[in-house]
C-alpha cells in the first residue's frame, strides 16, 4: 500500500474545503528547496535535502521520510531537482497538483566533509622541511609527485600535523601530514621529494690544449643544483694540466686534468709501442722514446722501423699515440 494512500481522502476533502473560500487549490505539502545542502547519511531523504510542511503533521513526516536515493561521495555534487521529487512523490501516492514548491529549482548535495586539497598538503610540508632542514646548508628538494586532496569529515577545525616519514630511498625526504579534526587524526597523506644539492663545477672558459696547465683565467667556477652532494675534498683544479684538448664550456672532472708534475711513465730512450686506432682498424708500431713522459705529455718519438721522429701522447698504460698539429 502507497504511503499516501490511507490520508489522500483526507488530503483531498481538506483541499476540497479551502476551495470553497479560495479560487485555487489548497495544497496538501509545500516543499522548499534549498539552493545547497550537506549531509552526513549514506541514503537520502526528501527531509534531508528540502523543508517539508503540511497541515497535517503525520503528512508532513511521511513525505519527509520518502526516499531520494544514495547520498554523494566524497568530493560529488548531486543535484535534485523538482520534476525528480515530484516524481517521488507520486509514486507514494501524492500527486502533483497536492504539492506546492518553493526556493530553488534544484538542490545541489554534498557530503558534509572538509577537503583539504593537496596544494595545501604540500605547502604545509615544505614549511616542515624549510624549518627541519633534513639536508646540508643550501640544499633545495623538488616535488616527487602531487599527493591527493584528504577529505575530513566536517566539525572540528581541520589542522595539518607534518613530521618526518621513515624511508630507504636515498636523497629523498619523505613527510607525512596528518590532517586532524580536534584530537582525532581524520587522515594522512605522504609526500614526497627529491632533494637537490648545491654543487659547484669549474668550466673551461676556452679551449685548453693538452698539457695547459689551469688557471682561473682560463675557466670559470659556477655553482648548479644537482642530485647528488659535492664531495667533500672537492677542490677546483687550479695548477693542474689538462691529459688531453679540453674544448671550452667543458666540465673539468676527474681524468681530464693531472697533477703539474705527472708521474714519469715513459723514460727517455725506452722502447714504447705506438698505437693509431680507428672505428675499424687498429696500426702498431715499435718506437724509441727521445724524452721523458707522464700521462697526457706529448714526446718526440722515433720510428723503429722508418726512423722518422714523431710526436706523440703518452697513455696511461705507458702506450704513445702519435698525434698531428699538437705540441
Amino acid at each position: 500500500m502507497r504511503v499516501f494512500r490511507p490520508l489522500l481522502a483526507a488530503l483531498v476533502l481538506a483541499a476540497s474545503s479551502g476551495a470553497a473560500t479560495c479560487d485555487h487549490d489548497v495544497p496538501a505539502l509545500s516543499v522548499h528547496l534549498p539552493r545547497s545542502v550537506s549531509v552526513d547519511a549514506q541514503r537520502l531523504s526528501l527531509g534531508m535535502i528540502s523543508v517539508v510542511r503540511a497541515g497535517d503533521e503525520a503528512v508532513a513526516g511521511k513525505a519527509a521520510a520518502i526516499a531520494m536515493g544514495r547520498a554523494p561521495w566524497s568530493k560529488e555534487r548531486l543535484a535534485i531537482n523538482r520534476t525528480t521529487i515530484l516524481g517521488r512523490l507520486a509514486a507514494n501516492g501524492l500527486p502533483r497538483t497536492a504539492v506546492r514548491f518553493s526556493g530553488a529549482e534544484q538542490v545541489v548535495v554534498t557530503r558534509n566533509e572538509v577537503v583539504v586539497t593537496s596544494e595545501g598538503i604540500v605547502k604545509a610540508a615544505e614549511v616542515f622541511l624549510a624549518a627541519k632542514r633534513p639536508a646540508p646548508a643550501g640544499c633545495h628538494w623538488r616535488l616527487l609527485r602531487q599527493p591527493k586532496d584528504l577529505c575530513v569529515p566536517s566539525g572540528s577545525p581541520v589542522a595539518l600535523q607534518p613530521r618526518m616519514a621513515r624511508h630507504g630511498v636515498p636523497h629523498e625526504a619523505r613527510v607525512e601530514v596528518a590532517a586532524a579534526s580536534g584530537e582525532k587524526t581524520a587522515a594522512t597523506s605522504t609526500v614526497a621529494f627529491r632533494l637537490a644539492y648545491r654543487q659547484r663545477q669549474l668550466v673551461a672558459a676556452r679551449d685548453i690544449p693538452p698539457g695547459g696547465v689551469i688557471t682561473p683565467e682560463n675557466t670559470h667556477l659556477r655553482t648548479v643544483t644537482g642530485d647528488d652532494p659535492e664531495p667533500a675534498d672537492w677542490a677546483a683544479s687550479y695548477g693542474r694540466r689538462a691529459t688531453r684538448m679540453i674544448p671550452v664550456d667543458t666540465i673539468l672532472r676527474t681524468g681530464l686534468v693531472r697533477p703539474a708534475k705527472a708521474e714519469v711513465l715513459v723514460r727517455r730512450n725506452d722502447s714504447v709501442v705506438m698505437q693509431i686506432a680507428g672505428n675499424l682498424f687498429q696500426i702498431t708500431a715499435l718506437g724509441q722514446a727521445l724524452e721523458d713522459g707522464g700521462q697526457g705529455d706529448l714526446i718526440k718519438v722515433r720510428n723503429t722501423d722508418s726512423k722518422r721522429v714523431v710526436v706523440a701522447r703518452v697513455n696511461h698504460d705507458g702506450t704513445v699515440q702519435p698525434v698531428c698539429g699538437e705540441r
